[in-house]
């Protein structure tokens, strides 16, 4: 049974009330070591440790993708056929550059200091290392419809062979895997410390596969996953069933509801056997516990608000 384990309320000092509601442009994610969090709401970003302490602040009007990639947050925006990337250092903030890509180049998956894009029929691979963005076709690899990151710049990603591992520092296919995926998922990552590949589809259910081997569980919901977000080093995947947030620890096959906002972005940070789902709604990130060994009254999560200082 999930158990959610409240934490008092706090609320920073602000001026007025921003972006109420869930919008497009509300956004949070998690770093892979599990440190970071960065969380948008319109143009207001912020950036917190995983307990909640918010560490710097700045506005962003890019408007993209959010992610965590080595020591930066980056924006992927795409618009008027071309796609912009904007890096941000960790953790003051600052912008640290701007490059554009010719073409609309889509996240597929983020790898330590590597994202897998797919632009047409191109795989590209973005590197942000030591301070420096650059990206150059991946070798050997058309773009794939779907992609789960991996530990250490590494991919699965379908290839014209099969399932595959490819490396994003080299830019090539590293080897192929020993089993097979037999149609596209919708959402798909790797979880339980980079041991499992989820995947959920148009079914009522979770698939996940242990990638040493191949061998398969399948867990079972009562409708078919929407918005699945998960982390590389937790077990617990967070998702949308028939509307209602709910929580799935892919160990154990527990699915439980969550007392979260429907619609709201999410996403996991990694505790052990617990975790800390983060959400960003009504201009504000909420912090909630799940899997803790028993529930701590009190009258709701974690809140740190996102409305300009």
């Amino acid at each position: 049974m999930v158990v959610v384990a409240a934490r008092p309320r706090v609320r920073g000092d602000h001026a007025a009330w921003y972006g109420r509601g869930v919008t497009s442009h509300d956004q949070c994610t998690v770093s892979g070591d599990g440190k970071w969090i960065a969380a948008r709401s319109g143009d207001q970003l912020t950036l917190h440790l995983a307990s909640g302490k918010e560490e710097a602040r700045t506005t962003l009007t890019a408007g993209g993708r959010l992610l965590l990639v080595g020591d930066d947050v980056v924006d992927v925006a795409i618009a008027a056929g071309r796609t912009t990337i904007t890096t941000l250092a960790l953790p003051t903030l600052k912008l640290r550059s701007t490059i554009e890509i010719p073409g609309e180049a889509e996240v597929r998956a983020v790898s330590k200091d590597s994202v897998l894009l797919a632009r047409g029929k191109d795989a590209l691979i973005l590197r942000v290392v030591a301070g420096t963005t650059g990206f150059a076709p991946m070798m050997g690899g058309a773009a794939p419809a779907w992609a789960a990151g991996l530990a250490d710049d590494q991919f699965l990603a379908p290839g014209a062979r099969g399932l595959e591992i490819w490396d994003g520092a080299t830019r090539r296919i590293a080897q192929r895997v020993r089993f097979e995926v037999d149609r596209v998922p919708r959402h798909a990552g790797v979880a339980t410390a980079g041991a499992n590949l989820w995947l959920c589809d148009h079914r009522p259910q979770v698939t996940v596969v242990r990638i040493s081997d191949g061998k398969v569980q399948r867990i079972g919901l009562p409708a078919p996953a929407d918005a699945a977000v998960g982390h590389l080093r937790s077990s617990w995947l967070l998702a949308e069933l028939a509307g209602a947030p709910h929580a799935i620890n892919l160990v154990t096959g527990s699915v439980d509801a969550l007392p979260c906002t429907p619609g709201a972005p999410r996403a996991v940070v990694p505790r052990g056997a617990a975790a800390t789902v983060v959400e960003v709604a009504e201009a504000e990130v909420r912090l909630w516990e799940i899997g803790a060994p028993a529930p701590t009254p009190s009258s709701g999560p974690l809140r740190l608000s996102l409305e300009p200082r």
